[in-house]
């Protein structure tokens, strides 16, 4: 059994039983400054969002699928690890290729969902700027938002534990690489901006992803649509979701960024 004294958890959420092993699995939260009815919020292509509403699915992607090469080439780790705050040495030597192996066949047994609060370190609340234009580049943009507790709802059908933990960031020359909580929720301070909440899952196989079950109804609290389209634009998506989702009616909302 978990206690507050293993790793910082300051509360075990829930115990959920698989409706087909009958197997319990625990839903851990680490800080006590998240609640059930903390907000978050995640930015998403236009497409991701049509395809989450018909098939009423979450996508979760594997770590080894990210782009940070921190997250897909990292430090192995094993959830009791993660629990227990254990610490993995790292030598100075060329690590062998088995090793490599080792290594990469954890973390594909790793799957994360990402979120961000949209408060700042004095609290207040705002859009990420730069989480929306890192993602405007190339696609239509939206940013969802739900709440812990809803995602915690949201869990049944899994088969693991989750741990719940916001993203610690540090100086680059500071990051303790050699720590196995670190490895999953560390990043350095250039990412600091993103205020990063993550949902780490420990799958018994290697999937590349998976999807939860959701209630998009239940689920989406919020739909923003990206401040970098004209409001001719913006009326039609509004009004074509709200048409085929008669529940988005009073869930879309303007950016408070507007650049046109």
């Amino acid at each position: 059994m978990i206690t507050e004294k293993d790793f910082g958890f300051k509360k075990e959420i829930r115990t959920i039983t698989h409706p087909k092993t009958g197997e319990p699995h625990t839903v851990y939260l680490r800080e006590s400054d998240i609640t059930l009815d903390t907000k978050i919020y995640r930015y998403i292509d236009f497409t991701y969002l049509l395809d989450m509403l018909k098939n009423k699915k979450l996508y979760v992607a594997n770590r080894a699928s990210f782009s940070d090469r921190r997250d897909s080439k990292g430090e192995k780790a094993s959830l009791e690890e993660i629990r227990n705050q254990k610490h993995v040495v790292s030598k100075q030597t060329k690590k062998s290729r088995r090793e490599q192996d080792i290594k990469q066949k954890d973390i594909r047994k790793q799957c994360i969902s990402c979120w961000t609060l949209n408060t700042n370190e004095e609290g207040k609340f705002k859009e990420n700027y730069l989480l929306w234009k890192s993602h405007d580049n190339k696609k239509l943009v939206c940013r969802i938002s739900t709440t812990i507790g809803k995602m915690i709802d949201s869990l049944e059908s899994i088969s693991s534990d989750v741990i719940i933990s916001k993203v610690s960031y540090h100086a680059p020359l500071h990051l303790p690489i050699y720590h196995i909580y670190y490895e999953v929720f560390g990043k350095t301070s250039f990412y600091s901006e993103e205020r990063e909440v993550r949902f780490l899952f420990i799958t018994n196989n290697n999937e590349s992803y998976f999807y939860l079950d959701i209630n998009t109804e239940n689920f989406l609290s919020e739909i923003t649509l990206s401040p970098f389209i004209n409001p001719t634009l913006h009326n039609f998506l509004s009004e074509q979701l709200i048409s085929q989702y008669p529940f988005l009616k009073d869930k879309i909302s303007k950016s408070n960024i507007i650049e046109y």
